[in-house]
């Protein structure tokens, strides 16, 4: 397994957790080796930090059989994997929003905030 990241939209929390993520199952992960960089559109590329990208990369030997298309007796696994992973990134990334916003909100001070703002503080506090 590989990940392409960007320096500029990938956020370090992202790698770390993909990182973690391999390890905890005994799965080698490259960082940015042997392939580098991650696609992010053309208008946002460097422009807009809220777009965070990660790309992953599965070598075809862990999952179809050499020389064809056909699945070989990891596919299963690595699916499964995938899946966890897509979840697990999906879910790292919620928690990174969630505490942005409440980091923004607290730089604003409640009395600033707008009525959706205070619903949300108030539902976590």
């Amino acid at each position: 397994y590989n990940i392409g990241t960007d320096p500029f939209h990938t956020p370090a929390v992202l790698a770390e957790h993909a990182k973690h993520f391999f390890d905890k199952r005994n799965l080698s992960l490259g960082i940015d080796w042997p392939y580098s960089g991650s696609i992010v559109p053309a208008e946002h590329y460097q422009q807009d930090k809220r777009v965070q990208t990660i790309m992953l990369e599965i070598n075809r030997k862990l999952y179809l059989k050499e020389g064809t298309a056909l699945k070989n007796e990891n596919y299963d696994m690595v699916k499964n994997t995938m899946q966890e992973f897509i979840q697990s990134m999906a879910h790292i990334y919620q928690q990174s929003q969630h505490q942005a916003m409440l980091s923004a909100m607290l730089r604003k001070g409640y009395n600033n905030l707008t009525e959706e703002e205070r619903i949300y503080w108030n539902s976590v506090y």
